[in-house]
Order: structure tokens, then C-alpha cells, then sequence
């Protein structure tokens, strides 16, 4: 009788230290979790961050980059707001169309704030990227074939 009231305070002790090391698991796994969640950056820093690069890329004037900071920031916040539009719908075409819309502006006021010369190796910069957007998404030249 005796050994049967030690085996159970036994038990109720490993008991309580499973339930103390589950409760730690839960606590750091949910730690990690908040520490790893993506923020997003606002309009405002992404446009200076592009701009930026632009900057070091295509050797930008302070006026120049200015300029194409606005610009940016421009097409951001109407691209969010076509985005917001459209939230939930199923109207993708018209979407698309606007978002090309905003796209083709920025194309145009792009033009306008570069030189021939920086226009030209601009339009090579987003070839570049959108070929290695879609190699990300799996749909680009050296992206990887399943099946036979």
C-alpha cells in the first residue's frame, strides 16, 4: 500500500514537470513566433529605401532623386488604394487594368525626371527583376520542372 501512495505522488510529479516544460515550450514557440512575424514597412519608407537604390544604380541627382522618391510614393499609395478597391472581389481584369494604369504614369513620370541614359538602364533593371520575380514564383526560365 505503501509503494502504491509513493508511485502516485511520483506520477503527480512528473505530472506537474510535463506540464511545466509543455507551458515553457508554448511560451517560446509563441516568443519566436511574434519575433518572426514580417512587418510591413510604410509607403513612405519603402519609396526612400527604392530611392535610395535608384540613386546608387542610375547615379541620381539630389534633385533627380527627390523626384522619383515622390513618384514612388505616389504610385505606392494609388496601388494600395486600387488594392483596397478591389479587396475581396472577384473583378481581377479591372484591377489589373488600373494597376497598369498606375504603372504606365509611373513609366511616363519616370521618363520625364531620367536622362535618355538612365532611362534606358532603368528599363533594364525592371527586366532584370521581373524575370527573377518570376523565377521566385516558379514560373520563370530556370525554374525547376516537376514530373516526368
Amino acid at each position: 500500500m505503501i509503494w502504491f501512495c509513493l508511485k502516485a505522488e511520483q506520477t503527480v510529479l512528473y505530472m506537474k514537470k510535463f506540464i511545466l516544460s509543455l507551458a515553457a515550450i508554448l511560451i517560446c514557440a509563441g516568443a519566436y513566433a511574434k519575433d518572426t512575424a514580417k512587418v510591413r514597412k510604410s509607403p513612405e519608407e519603402i519609396a526612400a529605401k527604392r530611392s535610395a537604390q535608384l540613386k546608387e544604380k542610375l547615379e541620381l541627382t539630389d534633385d533627380q532623386k527627390t523626384k522619383v522618391y515622390a513618384s514612388i510614393l505616389d504610385k505606392i499609395n494609388r496601388k494600395q488604394a486600387i488594392k483596397e478597391k478591389y479587396k475581396g472581389g472577384t473583378d481581377k481584369k479591372s484591377m489589373r487594368m488600373e494597376m497598369k494604369a498606375v504603372e504606365d504614369g509611373f513609366d511616363a513620370d519616370m521618363k520625364s525626371i531620367l536622362t535618355a541614359e538612365q532611362y534606358t538602364k532603368w528599363q533594364g533593371i525592371k527586366v532584370k527583376q521581373k524575370e527573377k520575380h518570376k523565377e521566385k514564383r516558379g514560373k520563370g526560365p530556370k525554374a525547376k520542372k516537376t514530373g516526368p
